[in-house]
């Protein structure tokens, strides 16, 4: 675990405790206030998260419009931030001052940031493009062990 991030270190510990205390399956609630608290969205690891209800922080930023993967469920290997923004639970705005994107191309968004609350559930067999909110998010044949789902707060 020295190796970790905080934020993963902290997951450990917490599934560790509900295992001991055998209340895995409480976390698994459909109510976003019965979310668990991840602080700051991680860019990795998300595949490495259980099933269950899970609520992080993005930071006001611009964002990389290339890691979307799905649409409605979302891909663990893309980042939850981007997807947030797709999705519509985080808003986002071009980036002040830039030109006009050529054909094919994605304008570069900035946010405000914010909380957002998504579930992990089963994959789809496959993840779906689609143009949603300034964001075409990505073609994935690859199906994984888990997606995430965002939720309304």
């Amino acid at each position: 675990m020295s190796g970790d991030s905080p934020w993963l270190q902290s997951l450990k510990i917490w599934s560790l405790r509900q295992t001991r205390s055998g209340s895995v399956g409480a976390a698994q609630s459909t109510l976003a206030q019965d979310a668990i608290d991840l602080g700051d969205c991680p860019t990795q690891y998300i595949s490495r998260l259980e099933k269950g209800l899970y609520r992080c922080d993005c930071e006001a930023r611009a964002l990389s419009t290339l890691d979307v993967y799905g649409s409605d469920e979302y891909s663990t290997k893309g980042k939850i931030c981007e997807s947030a923004v797709h999705a519509g639970v985080l808003s986002a705005e071009p980036v002040p001052g830039q030109s006009s994107p050529k054909e094919g191309e994605q304008p570069k968004l900035e946010t405000k940031g914010g909380a957002v609350t998504f579930e992990v559930v089963d994959s789809p067999p496959v993840f779906k493009t689609k143009l949603r909110n300034g964001i075409r998010s990505q073609f994935s044949p690859t199906k994984g062990d888990t997606a995430i789902k965002f939720v309304a707060p």
